[in-house]
């Protein structure tokens, strides 16, 4: 439990809220139990506590971050999930927009790049320890069936998670990964003045600047520029209310599986039922293609 550390340094956002509610690390905590995350990490030699605890909140799809003065951490999902008898509720500016950011109070207009990672990947290797082999390392491949199809394959850098232990918990992981980099791909800059001066990195807000239409983006780093202008760095996000199950892992053993490829194109259509209009979609998919989920946006 990342809370154990005694590192005299850091002020951790453990406490109840003044008005109820859970800590940032207590919903982290709700969120890897829901999830089936367990990790069980053995240090043999020093290594940096900061970058540490970034990777291995990253492998489990959450970033750290330090606002008021504690270390605090939100999670990349905005659906409540539920399982293994406990239930993971976002706060609601992780849920979805909780502001829109108009032209007006925007410094400049907004700046869209490239994530500046390898954008281009389509296949990621993680490394984990099993420990039903004597905490061996074994390989897991995950692929983007769709990406594969139409590029070939193009390998990330492999990624070692020697906290992982289990080919569930391998699984999950590596899941989350692909599907956040599948969903993601765009970095978005802009300024904004005091007046959102309570906005923290996790909060997800609607902006655009009249030549870039609205885009709801979730706020990743947010620091102080001149003038108190809050410089704003964020990414794209997706708002989904229902939770996603990631599939299942194989035995023990290394494994590989593909993520299914999107629907083809749809057909929608228009029906009379009852006396009541109702939008109907026909929907179909490819190889290895299980189904989808329906979201309103």
């Amino acid at each position: 439990r990342l809370r154990g550390l005694d590192i005299q340094w850091l002020r951790f956002d453990d406490a109840t809220g003044p008005n109820g509610g859970t800590s940032t690390w207590e919903a982290f905590d709700n969120y890897c139990a829901a999830m089936g995350i367990r990790f069980s990490l053995c240090l043999t030699s020093q290594q940096a506590a900061w970058p540490l605890v970034c990777d291995i909140l990253e492998s489990a799809n959450a970033v750290p971050f330090r606002s008021q003065g504690l270390l605090k951490v939100f999670v990349r999902e905005t659906a409540t999930i539920t399982g293994n008898g406990v239930t993971y509720t976002p706060k609601v500016e992780h849920a979805g927009p909780v502001v829109t950011i108009p032209k007006g109070h925007l410094r400049d207009p907004l700046s869209i790049e490239p994530d500046g990672t390898d954008a281009q990947w389509n296949r990621l290797t993680i490394n984990w320890s099993n420990r039903d082999k004597g905490y061996s390392t074994e390989p897991l491949i995950i692929e983007d069936a769709g990406g594969v199809s139409r590029k070939g394959v193009i390998d990330a850098s492999a990624c070692d998670w020697p906290w992982i232990t289990t080919p569930q918990t391998a699984m999950t992981c590596a899941w989350l990964r692909m599907r956040h980099h599948m969903r993601t791909g765009l970095t978005y800059s802009f300024a904004v003045d005091q007046r959102y001066m309570l906005l923290e990195p996790g909060d997800i807000v609607t902006v655009g600047d009249g030549q870039i239409p609205g885009r709801t983006v979730r706020i990743l780093r947010i620091s102080e520029g001149v003038a108190d202008w809050r410089e704003i760095e964020a990414e794209d996000v997706v708002v989904s209310s229902t939770a996603i199950s990631p599939p299942g892992a194989s035995s023990g053993s290394s494994s590989s599986v593909s993520i299914p490829t999107p629907v083809n194109l749809p057909i929608i259509f228009v029906a009379l039922i009852g006396g009541l209009l109702q939008v109907w979609c026909l929907l179909s998919g490819g190889a290895n293609w299980r189904g989808c989920s329906v979201q309103q946006s």
